[in-house]
């Protein structure tokens, strides 16, 4: 195999996750205009969002890859990895952009968007591939593995929200136990006053 068409076929891999991440901050801005982030129907189109144009870059990665005709599972698995990483790269420069520093915690969605780019792309290496399935007829293995990766996003999201809560709800248990008490005590009364 040629090294600067493999160089070249990943670059172009990263590339085109970094142009996914930012059409999936576009649509998802605009579900947040109309559903608060914080809503279950937001985390699910934000992840069916995100993983939709992952899969629709990789097919076209996959359709128009004149450099690698047939695809073998390390060449899938490196093209998802590149493409998870140009997603995850995009978030992340968005991230420092925003904070001025990049927290340890942005590492974790880079992760999780590096696994989910493998499983759709080995979704779609069982879906396309001639040597895996000569008919190209729908499959399970193929939707397992792009449903698995759906799942895995959604059940993260759905961690960090509720993360979200719970850290939220003990800063305000411990602001609460902070502040002075103001205690109430009843002054004894004589009879004749």
């Amino acid at each position: 195999m040629n090294k600067e068409k493999l160089f070249l076929f990943l670059t172009s891999c990263f590339i085109l996750g970094m142009v996914a991440s930012f059409v999936s901050l576009m649509v998802t801005s605009l579900f947040d205009l109309f559903l608060s982030s914080k809503e279950l129907l937001a985390l699910y189109l934000f992840v069916l969002t995100e993983e939709a144009l992952k899969l629709i870059a990789l097919i076209f990665l996959f359709d128009h890859s004149f450099l690698f005709p047939e695809f073998s599972i390390l060449k899938t698995t490196f093209s998802g990895i590149s493409l998870g990483g140009g997603f995850a790269f995009f978030e992340t420069v968005l991230i420092f952009l925003s904070n001025g520093e990049v927290p340890l915690e942005a590492m974790a969605p880079a992760m999780i968007h590096l696994i989910t780019s493998i499983f759709l792309a080995l979704g779609l290496n069982s879906l396309f591939s001639k040597n895996t399935n000569p008919s190209f007829k729908p499959n399970f293995s193929a939707y397992s593995k792009i449903g698995f990766a759906v799942i895995l996003h959604l059940c993260y999201n759905v961690f960090v929200l509720i993360g979200a809560w719970k850290i939220q709800a003990f800063q305000k248990l411990l602001s609460n136990k902070n502040k002075p008490k103001k205690t109430m005590t009843k002054q004894k009364k004589s009879f004749f006053e």
